[in-house]
């Protein structure tokens, strides 16, 4: 597995989760757009340095951006591609779980159910789990500099957009949530699934 097992991945997946947005509820609230700029810029921008070619052929950035941690080896390689496929997959399996919920912001959808279900009875916030174990497996086989700003970046912004979101969601379902936040890790899944508290309105 190389470069371009993992490219292929997040292609795919790019992929279906655009085709995957169409037929969810209508908005009813949404965060302003200074939160927005904020939680997409820097994503994007994390998730365009582990784009760029390993080696820095053509990028008019710093030889020590590119500088390699480990032997670029067959092992390392195929170890990152699993985490990315893994990662992928896991946040794939949450959004069919959303299905209608599901917002790239921090959105409050008409009809907004609080879902506890599949991945949801492993960890609160399943999709930015998946995410993060694709950009760190990405890291991983990149294994240089920019693969570690890179991740550091994205964990930041999925920090604060968590943040925003339990905000949101302890407001719109207030005790149900407070005993799922004592329940379920918000992103490193439990080992054993919690009893779960089902979809509520």
């Amino acid at each position: 597995m190389d470069a371009w097992t993992i490219a292929g991945l997040w292609i795919v997946w790019t992929v279906y989760w655009f085709a995957a947005s169409r037929g969810t509820k209508p908005v009813l609230h949404r965060e302003g757009v200074a939160a927005r700029l904020l939680h997409t810029l820097p994503y994007m921008l994390g998730l365009g340095l582990l784009a760029l070619p390993s080696g820095g052929q053509g990028v008019l950035l710093p030889a020590w951006m590119f500088h390699r941690f480990m032997p670029d080896t067959d092992e390392i390689n195929t170890c990152g591609a699993v985490a990315v496929a893994a990662g992928l997959g896991f946040a794939v399996w949450a959004r069919q779980h959303l299905a209608g919920n599901w917002s790239n912001l921090v959105v409050l959808r008409q009809g907004h159910e609080l879902i506890t279900l599949g991945p949801y009875r492993l960890a609160r916030h399943p999709i930015y789990s998946g995410i993060l174990l694709a950009v760190m497996g990405t890291a991983l086989a990149r294994n240089d500099v920019i693969g570690v700003l890179a991740t550091a970046l994205v964990a930041a912004v999925v920090a604060d957009q968590i943040a925003a979101e339990e905000r949101m969601l302890v407001t719109v379902f207030g005790e149900a949530y407070a005993r799922y936040q004592l329940a379920v890790p918000a992103l490193v899944p439990r080992l054993r699934p919690v009893r779960t508290l089902g979809r509520m309105p």
